[in-house]
């Protein structure tokens, strides 16, 4: 038996996600950023995947897409409310993770944990 403990650097993928991406990452592989043809049918299937998102939200919910979990943790950051928010950072987090932006402090308190 195998235990993952590193689910920062990746997580196992939902058999039912699997299956839904081979087709698209073996047959339609295209730029959803990309004006042709190949990129506009990447571009419906990236909007597909967000309004299925969407439906599983509350009324009103919003999705942004984002390259990986620093940019995600940053747009949480600077986007939250200023005080209340507790960010727990360890040695071994990149400091992309917690050098967010400089007024950082006046939103989240910050806790070190040593390594």
């Amino acid at each position: 038996m195998t235990i993952y403990l590193d689910y920062q650097a990746t997580t196992p993928l939902a058999l039912e996600a699997f299956d839904t991406m081979v087709p698209l990452l073996r047959d339609q592989f295209a730029n959803p950023h990309s004006p042709h043809r190949l990129g506009r049918a990447a571009t419906a299937q990236v909007e597909l995947a967000r309004a299925e998102i969407l439906r599983l939200l509350p009324e009103g919910g919003r999705l942004i897409f984002t390259s990986g979990a620093t940019e995600a943790l940053n747009l949480g950051i600077q986007g939250a409310p200023a005080g209340g928010i507790v960010t727990i950072a360890t040695a071994l987090a990149r400091p992309t993770s917690w050098q967010a932006t400089p007024p950082l402090s006046r939103k989240t308190e910050m806790i070190f944990l040593p390594q």
